[in-house]
């Protein structure tokens, strides 16, 4: 094992996080939610991982039986984490190093590493007094483990009258590098995402997006296309749809409004070109989340709260509406039907400011 042993489940991640791909494709698999299957899973191979660091920095010592079952179960954590995200990615029943012989030299039973290593978590603590033998109907009990003359060994006592006991060896050394073989396929399970989301991405740029000159039918348009992209820009365009569709009952006001629209229009051709190309770059977020300095400071606490508030969430209007209406009564015409008209009388107001 060597110093990147956490390293690539912390790259794992970053993959899996990387465009919110893998939990667009991934959270409902015909009404399956395979992403709750590989974040348990990457959160356990952390677990796993971060024990056998120990393991290996001398924190922990794997010398005692229960603390070489810890070691075993540990490594089974990462392996069984890894076979099931292995699963979801290629969408198949069987795992990898299906058959493979080598990792365990000198097996007392004739299987491949992947249920050698099932035998040897059995025996080391995992159950036991319940193994399979040798022979058809045989059953094997194990006394407890131990390290004996420098080699880690479990006695095997048999069920079958005259067939006495024999000794099972563990080899740390082999241990690991079954490990190694099943941690480091996440490197091949990061280059699938890769592959699957390039895939994606291509055939997402060659299905173009409609175009319409009026400016809320393409934002419908936008809202549909981003549910089927990643849902880029999900809230930027649902932010954009009350901008252009809420009454403004002041015509003073509607003026103020009516110039901060046409400064957001570019936004909604720069929100079109992205979906198209499935880019994240190239959009004017200040546009929609504007800032001045030459409002009172801690105005930006109150919108923030205003925003909280239509949405769901936040304190009730009664602890920033007052302080709101006081900063910008000087500004516009305190005249609004809705909350959601007050905050664009507040953005548009601030596109003012900065203009002037």
């Amino acid at each position: 094992m060597n110093d990147l042993d956490l390293q690539l489940i912390h790259d794992f991640r970053i993959k899996v996080e990387e465009h919110d791909f893998v939990h667009f494709k991934y959270h409902d698999v015909q009404g399956k939610d395979q992403w709750s299957c590989i974040c348990s899973a990457m959160d356990w191979i952390t677990v796993g991982m971060e024990y056998i660091s120990d393991i290996k920095d001398g924190t922990r010592n794997y010398k005692h039986s229960m603390e070489m079952f810890a070691y075993i179960a540990s490594i089974d954590v990462v392996w069984e984490g890894i076979q099931q995200i292995h699963r979801v990615l290629y969408n198949i029943t069987d795992i990898p190093f299906k058959n493979e012989n080598e990792c365990f030299d000198g097996k007392i039973l004739d299987e491949d590493d992947n249920n050698y290593f099932k035998t040897l978590r059995a025996s080391f603590g995992a159950h036991p007094v319940n193994l399979n033998g040798r022979e058809k109907g045989e059953k094997y009990f194990a006394s407890w483990s131990g390290d004996i003359l420098g080699e880690y060994s479990v006695i095997l006592y048999s069920n079958k009258v005259g067939n006495g006991s024999r000794s099972m060896y563990l080899k740390v050394n082999e241990l690991n590098k079954f490990l190694e073989k099943r941690y480091g396929y996440l490197n091949q399970l990061m280059d699938e995402i890769d592959r699957q989301y390039k895939a994606y991405k291509q055939e997402m740029n060659h299905i173009f997006i409609k175009e319409n000159d009026d400016i809320c039918k393409q934002l419908e348009i936008l809202q549909i296309e981003s549910s089927k992209r990643l849902d880029l820009h999900k809230i930027l365009i649902g932010r954009l749809i009350m901008f252009f569709t809420t009454p403004i009952i002041d015509k003073e006001n509607k003026k103020m409004v009516d110039e901060y629209k046409k400064a957001l229009k570019p936004v909604v051709k720069q929100i079109y070109n992205s979906l198209q190309a499935l880019e994240y770059d190239g959009v004017d977020y200040d546009a929609l989340y504007p800032s001045t300095n030459k409002l009172q400071n801690g105005y930006a606490y109150y919108i923030e709260k205003l925003s909280s508030y239509i949405y769901g969430t936040g304190y009730h209007a009664s602890f920033w509406e007052p302080r709101l209406r006081g900063i910008f009564k000087d500004h516009f015409v305190m005249e609004y039907k809705s909350y959601e008209e007050l905050y664009i009388l507040i953005n548009s107001c601030i596109y003012k400011l900065n203009k002037n």
